[in-house]
């Protein structure tokens, strides 16, 4: 059924025929669900039965509560009861106000429950005890309380609940607990495990490390919930909901990664955002020290414009000028020669960027020029050109994609074939432009992770993927990679590109993208046999390398060195294998992969001998073989 099947003229009668109805399946959309009503006597239940343990583990609490930070917990705990109470009173007293012949969830005679991209609803709330402790579900989104009340009644009454998700967890590690409270409360009630902090002290473990301050001035001490313990125990409690099936086991055919791992493109910071850094430092001291209000500036816009200075300087100074070396200017290059290189199969490209995205139609008289000379994007080569910009070009700078799409108009790709998701307004217009990028009409297209993620099948053509900016989640990241890596992809190989500016801010999310990352892999393993694990894998000592590469420190990138030695010894490997391919062939190239030290480790297929090459990757390495047709 349609999202506007569920609106008000009509929702009394699709709720009438899903009651009355022998269907076998009634499909609906994640906005459409929160439309099948609740009754007040359902909420009421909920509260009263989530109330009562609250308030009994409240006490619990209180009885062992004896220095001041466990005092102040259990005030938070409080607030935290008040709070869900008067939320699910306002639910009940809506819905006595509705009409009484509206037919409410439990009367539409369900016996199953099967929800697709599950993780959509992970934003639950769960009061705790725990303060200052990162890694916690804060969070509670009404979506996720809708969810909550209805997979209750129906496991209640003895019926059905299936989550669908590739990303169970996606950013914290109360995720798993959440997931677990939707599926099987009643097991974890069997085990003693009544409530959030009950779970925290049999499963998880604080763990305090050194890590790179969100300001990008030095390193602090912080707490944070990264650590698994009991793992066998764990993951047999959870197994019991839990069927994971990973790619490798599915078999799906999807192409591989030239190199065999992210590509990191790293650009020199400009001494604008050098100097935007170091005012970012005072500004954070000036949020801890309280000597500025938090309505003026806090930490999370400080965080928020350090995200935005490392993308573009423009961004948070609009009297910048442009210049010369930059993320735009870099991803520019490396999509226009892949553009070119692979105009006769039509290969296409996604790029990803969350910041700074289109605000106006896009299209026609009321789109924003930004008039990008043909010289400035080739970096070097206008050294001696004389930069010119007005002061509505520089306002105009924030459109960073329409930059990215007349950068490459001057570089030689058709206007005609780049994007923008954000020009499509409706469902139809959106599958026509997926379409279109299947078909090879549109080579390049442009978009933010919430609009190009879950749901978009553009795979046929994908040659590479971009990562203009990173996400603060783990998930988010994958889903990006999921665009690209997935079965249906006709070329055998492709390329993921992840842009850094150095000394900037981007070394912080990286760091944060690493250890969630961790976490999740860790969770989501498919053998478990040791007791505690924290060790690093492959995926997140990718995520570690950028983040070194990207700090512009040499202690880090050292550090990181040291600890992962092997990382070269498998570029170089990784190299010599597709050299020896080339060379049965009769083919001559010259094949490149970073170092985590950000070098790079080259091989000709002619002398197949390793060698070394400081400095930016000269051109891309060149494709392995055409794609596979079908």
């Amino acid at each position: 059924m349609a999202p506007e099947d569920f609106a008000r003229q009509r929702r009394g009668i699709v709720l009438s025929r899903i009651a009355t109805g022998d269907w076998d399946l009634v499909v609906i959309a994640h906005s459409s669900f929160t439309m099948l009503p609740l009754s007040a006597d359902l909420v009421t239940a909920f509260r009263d039965k989530e109330t009562d343990r609250l308030r009994a583990y409240l006490e619990e609490q209180r009885a062992t509560a004896t220095s001041s930070d466990e005092k102040r917990s259990l005030k938070q705990i409080e607030r935290a009861i008040k709070r869900l109470e008067e939320r699910l009173q306002s639910m009940a007293d809506s819905i006595a106000r509705d009409s009484a012949r509206t037919i409410a969830w439990e009367e539409l005679g369900l016996d199953m429950l099967i929800v697709d991209e599950a993780h959509a609803y992970k934003n639950l709330f769960v009061p705790t005890r725990l303060t200052n402790i990162a890694g916690l579900p804060s969070a509670h989104s009404q979506r996720a309380l809708d969810m909550r009340i209805k997979t209750w009644d129906l496991l209640q009454r003895q019926k059905k609940v299936v989550f669908l998700t590739a990303t169970p967890i996606m950013n914290t590690i109360g995720e798993a607990y959440v997931m677990q409270l939707y599926l099987q409360e009643q097991q974890l009630e069997a085990v003693g495990i009544h409530h959030f902090d009950e779970w925290v002290s049999l499963y998880a473990q604080p763990k305090m490390a050194f890590e790179m301050k969100p300001d990008g001035g030095g390193f602090r001490m912080n707490t944070r919930l990264a650590t698994f313990v009991n793992l066998p125990e764990m993951s047999a409690l959870w197994r019991q909901v839990l069927n994971l099936r990973t790619k490798a086991q599915m078999g799906l055919p999807e192409p591989e990664l030239v190199t065999g791992k992210v590509i990191p493109v790293v650009v020199p910071p400009s001494a604008a955002l050098k100097r935007y850094v170091q005012s970012l430092v005072a500004r954070a001291d000036d949020v801890r020290s309280g000597r500025v209000d938090p309505s003026v500036d806090n930490m999370l816009r400080v965080v928020g414009d350090g995200h935005k200075a490392a993308l573009d300087i423009r961004l948070v100074v609009p009297k910048a000028p442009r210049t010369r070396r930059s993320k735009i200017g870099a991803l520019v290059a490396n999509v226009a020669q892949l553009y070119h290189t692979y105009v006769p199969l039509r290969g296409t490209q996604l790029v990803f960027c969350d910041l700074a995205t289109p605000k106006g139609s896009g299209r026609g008289a009321e789109e924003p020029p930004t008039r990008i000379t043909l010289a400035e994007p080739q970096g070097e080569a206008s050294e001696g050109a004389q930069e010119v910009e007005t002061a509505e070009e520089r306002w105009l700078s924030n459109f960073v994609y329409y930059e990215i799409r007349d950068g490459l108009v001057a570089s030689g790709v058709a206007r005609h074939e780049i994007a923008f998701i954000h020009d499509c307004a409706t469902k139809a217009q959106r599958d026509a432009l997926f379409a279109a990028v299947n078909e090879g009409r549109v080579r390049v297209l442009l978009g933010s992770t919430g609009k190009m993620s879950v749901g978009m099948n553009v795979q046929q053509r994908l040659i590479a993927l971009h990562n203009l900016d990173c996400p603060w989640r783990p998930g988010d990241l994958e889903q990006r990679h999921g665009r690209i890596l997935r079965q249906g992809n006709q070329w055998p190989t492709c390329y993921i590109f992840s842009y850094l500016t150095e000394g900037s801010f981007d070394a912080y999310l990286y760091q944060l993208v690493e250890s969630k990352a961790r976490f999740i892999e860790q969770a989501m393993a498919g053998e478990i046999t040791a007791r505690t694990v924290e060790d690093t894998s492959d995926v997140v000592l990718s995520a570690a390398e950028i983040k070194a590469i990207a700090s512009g420190n040499p202690q880090i990138v050292y550090g990181f060195l040291t600890s992962a030695p092997d990382r070269v010894v498998s570029s170089c490997r990784f190299l010599t294998e597709q050299c020896q391919r080339f060379s049965s062939r009769g083919q001559e190239v010259d094949l490149w992969a970073p170092t985590p030290s950000g070098s790079q480790i080259g091989h000709n297929s002619a002398s197949c001998c390793a060698r070394s090459q400081p400095g930016p990757r000269p051109t891309l390495p060149p494709h392995s073989s055409a794609p596979r047709v079908g």
